[in-house]
């Protein structure tokens, strides 16, 4: 089935979930999912050279982080779905599909990097830095994962952006009276129209990366650039989640989980930068005036050597001047004592 950009004019004719390779079934999104965290891997490996860190330990650091990552995700996705899985536990396995959640592969992840971290004796803040490029990666390319899923859309919008998607390719309850309302007919074929969150997540993820690489090089302190990371994704993260039509509201409300996790992973983030900020900027003023301090005892510890140096030169020039004269002294009190004895000698004579 057919999926349009109508505003610019894009009909994409074949999108397939899923392809069959003897027998097998492999899904399009398994597919992104891996490039994504291969393209990923690929950006910290070259991160850990540049900072000369040993690239051995980082893989060992990224398989263990991702066998975390997606037990956490999963672990999430059924958190957010308990009432569906309570009644369907055979299919808490069932993952070829899709089903997890960002923010649960993160912390769990985050926790198997902390225990390699300490393992490795790699500090933790300097880790996550390392890791932040990658990560960023595999988010632009992962999010389209959704696109071939027919899913995570926005409520109907009739923006430049819109996106349409058949209305027997997502699932019922995803579909808001919105949509049905303004159901768009193709050929006769229902649409419905959303908005393209995943392209929205996808373009911030890449603006993100672009500017965590910028300020990478002038942090201050360790595990600024995961927490600049974490403060603009999560701003961004909770946004879009808002508009998601297939999120889970919390005690029958329109607030889901993954909204709540958002703003305290904002504020917290906040909450740190602000804090070590301004301890990194007290540490430099501390180390500054403390050069300032070496610096004017260099000068003064120099200017004193001068100053020993010019009396050492006047004290030898005065002990040559007192030698010179004591020299001239003799001679003339020789030649006194000649004159003398001549005068004597001329009077006997």
């Amino acid at each position: 089935m057919n999926i349009n950009f109508p505003n610019f004019n894009l009909n994409i004719s074949y999108l397939p979930k899923a392809f069959n390779v003897f027998g097998y079934e492999i899904t399009i999104y398994g597919i992104i999912l891996a490039v994504s965290l291969m393209l990923g891997t690929a950006v910290i490996v070259l991160e850990a050279k540049r900072k000369h860190q040993s690239t051995n330990k980082y893989l060992g650091m990224i398989i263990l982080a991702l066998i975390g990552g997606v037990i956490g995700a999963r672990a999430y996705y059924v958190l957010q779905h308990l009432d569906y899985y309570k009644n369907h536990v055979q299919d808490i396995y069932h993952v070829t599909g899709g089903g997890f959640s960002f923010y649960g592969g993160l912390l769990v992840g985050m926790l198997m990097v902390g225990v390699y971290c300490l393992i490795a004796k790699i500090r933790f803040g300097e880790a996550l830095d390392t890791l932040t490029p990658g990560l960023l990666l595999s988010q632009v390319f992962a999010a389209w994962g959704n696109l071939f899923n027919r899913e995570a859309f926005g409520e109907y919008t009739n923006s430049i952006f819109a996106m349409q998607i058949p209305l027997t390719d997502v699932r019922g309850q995803e579909v808001t009276e919105l949509m049905n309302k303004n159901l768009v007919d193709i050929d006769g074929v229902s649409y419905i129209q959303a908005h393209p969150l995943f392209l929205y997540e996808s373009i911030w993820c890449l603006l993100l990366m672009l500017v965590i690489l910028g300020i990478s090089r002038k942090k201050r302190f360790s595990g600024e650039v995961f927490l600049k990371y974490l403060a603009g994704f999560s701003f961004a993260r909770g946004i879009l989640e808002w508009f998601r039509t297939d999120k889970v509201g919390m005690f029958g409300s329109k607030i889901s989980l993954t909204m709540i996790v958002s703003f305290f992973a904002f504020i917290i983030s906040l909450i740190v930068l602000s804090v070590r900020g301004t301890m990194a900027n007290r540490r430099e003023r501390v180390r500054k005036q403390r050069r300032e301090m070496i610096y004017q005892e260099e000068e003064r510890a120099e200017e004193e050597a001068a100053r020993k140096e010019q009396e050492k030169i006047r004290e030898q020039e005065s002990e040559k001047q007192k030698a010179l004269e004591e020299e001239l002294k003799q001679r003339k009190e020789a030649e006194n004592q000649e004159y003398i004895a001549e005068m004597e000698e001329k009077k006997k004579n």
